[in-house]
């Protein structure tokens, strides 16, 4: 048995679609389906149809999401059940995303690793701004000389002043 599915794609406020059979079908079952497998609609069901082309008139969504297919089941008179898809997107995969008209589906496999210090140190090398901060001899400044910081430069109580911010301005925070 040969059987085609072709899209008319929306009429009024319903998606059209014709099956045409090469034989008599006991009964057609036609449903709009996404990627996982859910019906975007309610499946209309033909009873007994005749060889040839039959148009069915599918609910569903407004704008139809990507991947989605037609699914058409018949059940002849054999007793043997023929499932057909067909998918409605004009382009998919990487064409369509060329074309914008659907999203390129990634999924991500990188996992994120640290750089070894030699590695670091060849960065630094090319790329000066990459070099730590060089710390000089004696360039530490105590707690007394932050203290009179504040008080000379910003006319801060040293009594306001609580341990965590004396760290985080001597830069061991």
């Amino acid at each position: 048995m040969s059987c085609r599915i072709d899209w008319q794609g929306r009429v009024q406020e319903r998606w059209r679609v014709s099956v045409t059979l090469s034989r008599p079908a006991r009964g057609i079952t036609v449903a709009l389906m996404d990627e996982t497998d859910r019906q975007l609609g309610p499946a209309v069901v033909s009873p007994p149809t005749p060889a040839g082309p039959t148009c069915f008139d599918l609910r569903g969504p407004c704008l139809l999401p990507p991947g989605t297919v037609v699914r058409c089941t018949v059940d002849v008179a054999d007793g043997t059940t023929y499932i057909l898809e067909h998918p409605v997107d004009r382009r998919r995969g990487f064409h369509a995303f060329l074309h914008a008209d659907a999203l390129l589906p990634v999924t991500p496999v990188a996992t994120l690793v640290g750089l070894e210090p030699a590695d670091q140190a060849r960065l630094a090398e090319r790329f000066p701004w990459l070099r730590p901060p060089a710390k000089v001899a004696g360039s530490c400044c105590d707690d007394a000389e932050v203290l009179q910081m504040l008080r000379d430069e910003f006319d801060v109580d040293p009594d306001d002043i609580d341990e965590t911010l004396v760290e985080q301005l001597r830069g061991r925070a």
